[in-house]
This record gives structure tokens, C-alpha cells and sequence, in this order.
């Protein structure tokens, strides 16, 4: 059970600094994106590995619906748009005001949605 409370967590705590992460770039501070870069890279990071553990643990979780395959490609989303990011501040770049808001929405959005299919499992 402690488990799946510290997958959560982390999923929370990758959210939260994703958004504040796709902030500090579009405000193109590079110290702030460096560590909030960082850590949200941390962050992905335990939930991926917790992620893993959970369906190692559960082998019956695969079989349980479609909701966790769509979780996963969410997932998977967000992690290609946190490398996508680290590699703009990698080459000294930033992300426009629009282009940052439509990230912040869609990261925003997505995580709300995982959130919804790990509760309810709608199918």
C-alpha cells in the first residue's frame, strides 16, 4: 500500500515541478529552469522506477483495462516533453509565451487526467 502512496506522491510532486519548470522557460530565467529542470528530471525519474515496481509486484495490473495503457501513453508524453525541454536549455534556448502556455494546459490537463483514471479505472 506504502507503494502506491509514494508513486502519488511522486507523480504529484513531478507535476508540480513539470509546471513550474515550463514557467521558469517561458520567463527564460536560466538558473530557475536549470534546477527546476533538474529536479522535475529527479522527479520523473522515482516515478518511472516506482512505476515498475508497482507492476512487477502486481503482475494481474496489465490485464486490468485499457485505463492503464492510456495512462501510460500520457505518461509517456509528458516524460518525451521533460527531456524535450531539458534539451532546449541544454543548447540555450526557450520556449515562447504561447508555445509555454499551450505546455502548461496540456501538462496541466494531463496529469488531472491520470489522475482520474488511477481512481476511477473507467475502463
Amino acid at each position: 500500500m506504502y507503494i502506491y502512496a509514494a508513486h502519488l506522491s511522486f507523480g504529484f510532486g513531478w507535476a508540480c515541478l513539470l509546471l513550474t519548470f515550463i514557467k521558469s522557460m517561458q520567463h527564460k530565467d536560466k538558473v530557475e529552469s536549470t534546477i527546476f529542470g533538474i529536479l522535475s528530471f529527479l522527479m520523473m525519474i522515482a516515478v518511472l522506477v516506482v512505476g515498475v515496481m508497482i507492476m512487477l509486484s502486481n503482475k494481474g495490473i496489465m490485464q486490468t483495462g485499457h485505463w492503464l495503457r492510456v495512462k501510460l501513453i500520457i505518461d509517456t508524453l509528458l516524460m518525451g516533453e521533460t527531456l524535450f525541454l531539458l534539451y532546449f536549455l541544454k543548447k540555450g534556448k526557450f520556449v515562447s509565451r504561447k508555445c509555454g502556455n499551450i505546455m502548461y494546459v496540456f501538462t496541466f490537463i494531463s496529469f488531472i487526467i491520470m489522475i482520474l483514471l488511477t481512481m476511477l479505472k473507467p475502463f
